[in-house]
């Protein structure tokens, strides 16, 4: 009984030390990690609380449920992606500035699934905070696009169409859709470069003069 005892005693007291160690910020990072590994979709609070060894309930002691924890990754993950497409057009300008901003929204949905499946999934309606990272983050597409004299439709059509490309092709790359050895980046590169060159026949705003 004793040596049972022994036997068990590590183990009882690991658990009470990560127990110990959790907070908000340790619990919203273990649940990044596991939505880039199933998705957003599929992450769950038994299935959080299992990577974390620890009860379902003790998680509530941190977030109020599901849809707060949900909230939580889309508005991380929009500060990031913001963070990251302002960083890729750093210091450049006109036709490269929109092509740096561009290839790092890529580079961030490949490292980052399970948050882009978060901001993809969330909805902000009536969410003041989460309004406004969207809207900074969508403002990073508009600024890149300024170079281009686009009216205010202009730059909605234009920002919507980057979208999609950036969208559409990390999508098909995260469900391995792509089956060729062929370069993907290359891939990527084309399209996003056909796209840009295309953004010259758009129609532009009329001069004041």
């Amino acid at each position: 009984m004793v040596a049972r005892r022994a036997a068990l005693a590590p183990k009882a007291s690991r658990k009470s030390r990560k127990k110990k160690g959790l907070d908000r910020s340790f619990v919203l990072e273990e649940a990044r990690k596991l939505a880039d590994r199933v998705g957003v979709a599929n992450l769950s609070i038994t299935k959080l609380a299992g990577r974390l060894g620890i009860s379902p309930p003790s998680i509530y002691a941190h977030f109020a449920g599901l849809p707060e924890l949900r909230r939580e990754l889309a508005l991380r993950g929009y500060r990031e992606l913001t963070a990251t497409m302002v960083d890729g057009g750093f210091g450049l300008g006109g036709e490269a500035a929109l092509v740096g901003v561009c290839n790092a929204y890529l580079d961030w949905i490949r490292k980052s699934p399970g948050l882009y499946s978060a901001v993809i999934a969330s909805t902000y309606v009536g969410d003041t905070e989460m309004t406004h990272a969207s809207r900074e983050w969508v403002g990073v597409l508009f600024r890149a696009l300024s170079f281009y004299g686009f009216d205010n439709d202009g730059v909605i059509h234009a920002s919507r169409g980057l979208r999609s490309i950036v969208h559409g092709f990390g999508s098909l790359e995260r469900d391995r859709a792509f089956i060729s050895g062929v370069d993907r980046d290359e891939s990527f590169r084309r399209v996003l470069h056909s796209f840009i060159k295309g953004l010259g026949d758009m129609p532009r705003e009329e001069s004041k003069a």
